[in-house]
Order: structure tokens, then C-alpha cells, then sequence
């Protein structure tokens, strides 16, 4: 069976953790992986970890080294962010924070096979 060149966009909000509210899109690519994060809201986050990202879309590392996105607010700042692993953190943020930003990354992973949640 042939894999399919791209899953297409999936609203992953449900996969949202410590209180992490917003939306969530994911999709791949052949090994390209695309996040897109739209009115995070940290207001009742418990830690930094926003997102565990289910296998077949996890970044690839390299040594200890992975993605570090930035993400911007709706006010004049951004916020650091990185994977530890299959989740994203975000660094030093704020709990009126209201978090954006679109992350690219390759995965080594294979092929998903079954899509989390639904598509849009």
C-alpha cells in the first residue's frame, strides 16, 4: 500500500496539555511536519509543556539539539520555545500570554499509520 504524499491538516487541540487552550493544526508532508499554533492561551498552564506530538510527527534530533521556534504574542514579544523530545515548551512564559506561530520541522519517523483526531 502507497502512502499518501501529504495527511493534510489535523486539528490536534485535543492533544493540548497542562492546561493549554487554543487551537492546534498538524500535518506532514513526505518528512516534512508542519505545527501551527493559533490563540494558545497559557491562562491556566501548570508548566511550560504545551503539545506531545503523536508518532509519525515527531521532530528529528540531533545530538541533544532540536527545534527552538519562536513564538509571538498579541502584544510586542515573543516567547522561546523547544521540543524536549515530542513536546514543545515553552520557555519563561506568561499567563495572559495568548501564543501564535507556524513550526516546520523534518521526522525521521515512518508513516503515520492513523491520523490523530480530525481532519479540517
Amino acid at each position: 500500500m502507497k502512502k499518501p504524499a501529504s495527511t493534510g491538516w489535523l486539528d490536534v487541540s485535543a492533544l493540548l496539555v497542562n492546561g493549554w487552550a487554543g487551537k492546534a493544526y498538524l500535518a506532514r508532508r513526505e518528512t516534512v511536519v508542519m505545527l501551527r499554533l493559533h490563540a494558545l492561551a497559557a491562562t491556566s498552564a501548570t508548566s511550560g509543556g504545551v503539545i506531545t506530538l503523536p508518532t509519525g510527527f515527531r521532530p528529528v534530533s540531533i545530538g541533544s539539539s532540536t527545534e527552538r521556534p519562536l513564538l509571538h504574542t498579541t502584544a510586542p514579544a515573543i516567547r522561546r520555545a523547544y521540543f524536549a523530545g515530542a513536546t514543545l515548551t515553552v520557555s519563561a512564559y506568561q499567563a495572559a500570554d495568548q501564543l501564535y506561530g507556524d513550526i516546520r520541522f523534518d521526522t525521521a519517523d515512518a508513516w503515520p499509520s492513523s491520523y490523530p483526531e480530525v481532519s479540517v
